[in-house]
């Protein structure tokens, strides 16, 4: 199966947030990778599948917001800057 990257306009934002945030979940449930935002990996195999989704987040956001720690932080978290108050 070849990996491609979605037509996903990478997050930039307040203004683009909520597009983005949505686009990325439905992308995320189609790899079957949405478990890895919702619940904490404890097994290898789900340790594996949290380091696939959080590698898809990185190439969707800004270079330096890509360098942080959970991949629960990378979609809910990290961004709350970018969200429309």
């Amino acid at each position: 199966m070849a990996n491609f990257l979605p037509s996903i306009e990478k997050l930039s934002g307040r203004e683009n947030y909520n597009n983005w945030a949505f686009a990325m979940q439905a992308y995320l449930e189609h790899e079957d990778l949405w478990s890895c935002i919702v619940d904490t990996p404890e097994t290898p195999e789900q340790q594996k599948r949290d380091a696939k989704a959080k590698s898809k987040i990185i190439m969707m956001v800004p270079p330096e917001k890509g360098r942080k720690g959970e991949i629960k932080d990378y979609y809910d978290g990290s961004y709350s800057e970018f969200r429309p108050h």
